[in-house]
């Protein structure tokens, strides 16, 4: 086979995402730049593209990279990690990017999802929830996204609902179609249904098997943020959640 050149962009991501696996504490863009010897701006730039893609996380508050979500499923370097580990710089991007409450929940053989980490916003006042909360899988917005990953016979989803409490009841019919409309979109929005003047939106990732694995919540106060925001912290969510599509062996 004729050898190709080589790129020298490609050649410096390489070289960059190298460096950051060797230091899991994470390390600022000037700090790569000297340990990779490459031009701070130039180091700069590759971070950024990076982290767009997924292959790094950046910490607002440390102001530090890290290897992310995507770069951790290419290699298969997940197996040793935790979900913490693997999913918090995502939930401290998005609840700083759209200062609000971030969860992360992991779903059960028992039909629960548990939550296993936090994150709250960086306002002065702030929404936060318990550390042990456990609610059905089907619940909330992130339910609402996990029974559209299910796809369940309509049977079986009414009597999924059927049993799910709420602070401003439903019918059926409702959420059936809230559950349409979070398969289309790849993420499910609960508007003071699950607790009263309370909007979150939720998106899960599956394992390699396709079931729902772990969820992502995003809460806040309901009328805090406007409709298209809303869809944006619904995408991000959701692209977050593609990108850890398959990470099976990982616990809490």
């Amino acid at each position: 086979m004729e050898k190709g050149k080589s790129v020298g962009a490609v050649r410096q991501a390489v070289a960059i995402l190298r460096t950051l696996g060797r230091h899991p504490e994470g390390l600022g863009a000037n700090e790569t730049a000297r340990r990779t010897t490459l031009n701070p701006s130039t180091v700069y730039n590759i971070l950024r593209t990076l982290v767009d893609e997924r292959l790094v996380s950046f910490d607002e508050s440390e102001k530090r990279y890290r290897i992310g979500i995507g770069a951790l499923q290419i290699a298969g370097a997940h197996e040793a990690l935790s979900l913490v580990d693997i999913f918090r710089p995502e939930l401290v991007r998005i609840a700083t990017n759209f200062e609000c409450l971030t969860v992360l929940w992991r779903f059960t053989s028992d039909d629960r999802a548990i939550l296993v980490e936090r994150v709250l916003a960086d306002t002065p006042i702030r929404l936060d929830i318990r550390v042990v909360e456990r609610i059905p899988s089907a619940s909330g917005a992130v339910g609402r996204a996990y029974a559209a990953e299910m796809q369940w016979p309509m049977d079986v989803l009414r009597a999924r609902f059927a049993p799910l409490r709420w602070a401003n009841p439903m019918p059926f019919e409702v959420y059936r179609a809230e559950v349409e409309e979070a398969r289309r979109r790849g993420f499910g929005v609960d508007v003071d249904a699950l607790y009263a003047g309370i909007t979150s939106v939720g998106s899960v990732a599956v394992d390699h098997t396709g079931l729902p694995h772990v969820g992502l919540s995003a809460i806040m106060v309901t009328r805090a943020q406007s409709a298209e925001t809303i869809n944006r912290i619904g995408e991000a969510l959701a692209a977050t959640c593609r990108a850890a599509r398959g990470l099976t062996t990982i616990t809490a």
